[in-house]
């Protein structure tokens, strides 16, 4: 049987994958002798005519993206009308294949989340927001270095649904979808963080934040819910990480690191840092300007109390005000970013549409982030 070749240079080896919108293929691109991935659209009984829109898209986003941990997007076209996208085949597994066999040990996990980030910066710093980011759409090489794929739903920062989106719909993995993107708020950096926080849960607890019985259950979490401290689980996580986590997965993006490269400098610090033991843990800040607040504090306070009483005949100083408000590790324990003139996220559960991304035929509570019913 002879195989199908597109655009009279890619020949179709064999099927890699499927989802509700495309084929990945193990291909060999035959002007050039090399394999390649290429990723085809699949005709569906409800056509969608934003699809190849979104393929194009997806070509045109990769293609300026030049970063070790992102697979680059070598060709786009399209055969008898059918859109592909023709990328580096990457020898390895993806993430969700890894979280079969459980939870990561705490360290291996930090070192996948400092490659995704470093992805996240690459994108950040050219404005591109991935929005989809889930185990399912990292890879691992053989090697084990971490490369981000699937930019199919990226968009550039700040933009809320366009018009490659219907109205009412949702666009990401359910149990990886930041509140602004359930809500069809505007997105940035700060939402792909979010999904960061999703990922690296998982990977120390094999599962996501939220799980629920359908998609809708699992999209309302994300908005109103807190999830429960990985440290409960993990007696092993060291406070710094938990605490990361903890901003990550904050509701309000005002309320989560700036930006990744200020989540790149934690992880890497928890990288190199050597074990905390449990007798030593404290209330320490991941921010360092609150540490240094807390530590003026305790100066001033031992200053004052080694200062020796007044002699009689002296005019007394007039006492010194308490200041007013929260202490410095409270004020500092998030990015500084003020809220004042910032739009608050004010959901109605008749805001909410459906899932339009699934994941691979999962139900949504899963590693993978799959929504039952919904179409990529």
């Amino acid at each position: 049987m002879a195989r199908q070749v597109l655009g009279d240079r890619y020949e179709l080896r064999s099927l890699l994958g499927r989802g509700g919108m495309a084929e990945v293929w193990h291909g060999v691109d035959r002007r050039l002798g090399r394999a390649v991935a290429v990723k085809v659209m699949r005709a569906s009984g409800r056509p969608d005519s934003s699809l190849p829109a979104r393929f194009d898209r997806e070509a045109r986003t990769v293609a300026g993206l030049s970063h070790p941990n992102i697979v680059p997007v070598h060709d786009v076209g399209a055969h008898h009308g059918v859109p592909y996208l023709v990328m580096e085949l990457v020898d390895g597994r993806t993430l969700a294949d890894l979280l079969d066999d459980g939870p990561l040990p705490v360290a291996e996990a930090v070192r996948i989340a400092i490659e995704v980030c470093a992805a996240l910066e690459a994108a950040a710093e050219a404005g591109v927001v991935h929005r989809d980011l889930k185990p399912a759409n990292i890879l691992i090489t053989g090697d084990g270095r971490v490369k981000v794929c699937d930019f199919g739903l990226a968009r550039r920062a700040g933009a809320a649904h366009a018009e490659l989106t219907g109205t009412a719909q949702m666009i990401g993995t359910c149990g990886y979808m930041a509140p602004e993107q359930v809500t069809g708020s505007s997105v940035d950096a700060r939402t792909d963080l979010y999904g960061l926080g999703c990922v690296l849960y998982t990977m120390l607890t094999g599962q996501p934040p939220f799980v629920g019985d359908s998609a809708m259950e699992v999209a309302w979490k994300h908005v109103e819910s807190t999830a429960e401290p990985v440290s409960l689980r993990r007696p092993d996580l060291p406070v710094e990480l938990d605490r990361l986590l903890r901003a990550l997965l904050a509701k309000y993006p005002a309320d989560r690191p700036a930006g990744p490269g200020e989540v790149l400098a934690v992880l890497r610090g928890l990288a190199g840092a050597p074990p905390i033991p449990a007798a030593a843990r404290s209330a320490r800040r991941w921010f360092r300007p609150a540490a240094l607040g807390v530590a003026a504090v305790v100066a001033i306070g031992c200053l004052v109390a080694l200062t020796p009483p007044d002699r009689p005949g002296r005019s007394e100083s007039p006492p010194v005000p308490r200041a007013s408000g929260p202490s410095p590790a409270v004020s500092q324990a998030a990015p500084a970013v003020t809220r004042t003139g910032a739009a608050r996220i004010e959901p109605t559960r008749a805001g909410i549409g459906r899932c339009v991304t699934p994941g691979r035929g999962r139900p949504p509570g899963n590693r993978r982030g799959g929504c039952p019913g919904a179409r990529r």
